[in-house]
């Protein structure tokens, strides 16, 4: 990996005027007159069916990033984002709005489970390759849970991998507990943009081997459980001289819609309302403003005209 790009992303960040490269996956066009077979067991040894390519396959491509799936037996299937991330409709990137409108998932889990310390990235299951041609970033629009991990390696598994610190962002598709409706936070990166345990003594961010839940980074390792989906974006930095790349989720299979590329790093917000298309400015109605007060000796957290206790319980 190369120096000068993050020392040019910290001066770039909100500089717009440069050209964004985008590809979203036609699920209809991938899987035409394909078959779903069986392409593993579940862990009740129930079989798993899903449109099965090769290694290999282009799942959508732009100018200068290939997204490809890199092992067989993956078996996808097609998902609407509509249902997971209902309050969510778009992302704006820069100062361009893109619609999620539905996206792919592999159906096997990743394997072996990924880990940061020692590094081990898997080697089959549901992970996405980007092949890339020109140093910037990669912006992977795709639907996320605030309780799986997820990784982003350069490399692949077989090559001595590093993980890559990333940038991630996602907009709830409830509020959590305490009114947020938004996790949003950055993996440390060392002057190579990895990341590694040496960079979390406080194991903020890693549990001394594997990355943690992303609500877990935000509101710390003793928090309750959430749970909440939601649209997202994974925001990464990539290298023509590296030239491959992982995303994955653990435990879990991504689903993903496609994916923005820019040689500058750009702005990332996800919105609540569009009535805009793939690549067309437009603008975005902001998420309802959540309030947080005492009243009658209690915290009261107010969203949409409706109170919740900090525990997520509905005042009437």
């Amino acid at each position: 990996m190369k120096k000068s790009l993050l020392i040019a992303a910290a001066l770039t960040m909100s500089m717009g005027a440069f050209a964004q490269e985008s590809a979203f996956v036609d699920a209809t066009t991938l899987f035409d007159g394909m078959e779903m077979t069986v392409v593993g067991q579940d862990s009740k040894g129930n079989d798993v069916k899903g449109y099965n390519l090769d290694a290999g396959a282009v799942l959508c491509q732009s100018a200068s990033v290939k997204m490809v799936s890199p092992y067989a037996n993956i078996g996808y299937k097609a998902t609407a984002l509509a249902g997971e991330t209902d309050n969510a409709k778009s992302v704006t990137i820069g100062t361009t709005e893109y619609q999620a409108v539905s996206g792919i998932q592999g159906q096997m889990n990743p394997s072996p489970v990924p880990t940061v310390n020692p590094k081990s990235c898997p080697s089959s299951g549901a992970v996405v390759q980007f092949d890339v041609t020109k140093d910037g970033f990669i912006y992977a629009i795709c639907k996320l849970s605030s309780n799986k991990q997820y990784y982003v390696w350069e490399g692949t598994a077989i090559s001595d991998p590093n993980v890559v610190a990333y940038d991630y962002t996602q907009h709830l598709l409830k509020a959590a507990a305490n009114g947020d409706m938004d996790i949003n936070y950055s993996l440390p990166a060392d002057d190579m943009g990895y990341f590694t345990v040496e960079l979390d003594a406080e194991q903020k961010y890693c549990d001394g081997s594997g990355l943690r839940w992303p609500e877990k980074i935000v509101w710390g390792a003793d928090y309750a459980d959430q749970k909440i989906n939601g649209l997202g974006v994974i925001t990464f930095p990539v290298y023509a001289e590296a030239g491959t790349y992982l995303l994955h989720a653990q435990g879990s299979k991504v689903t993903i819609d496609g994916f923005v590329f820019s040689e500058t790093k750009l702005d990332v917000k996800v919105n609540e309302v569009s009535a805009g298309i793939n690549g067309v400015e437009a603008t975005a109605t902001a998420a309802p403003a959540v309030k947080k007060y005492v009243e009658n000796g209690q915290i009261v957290i107010e969203k949409a005209g409706k109170k919740f206790t900090a525990a997520g319980a509905q005042l009437k």
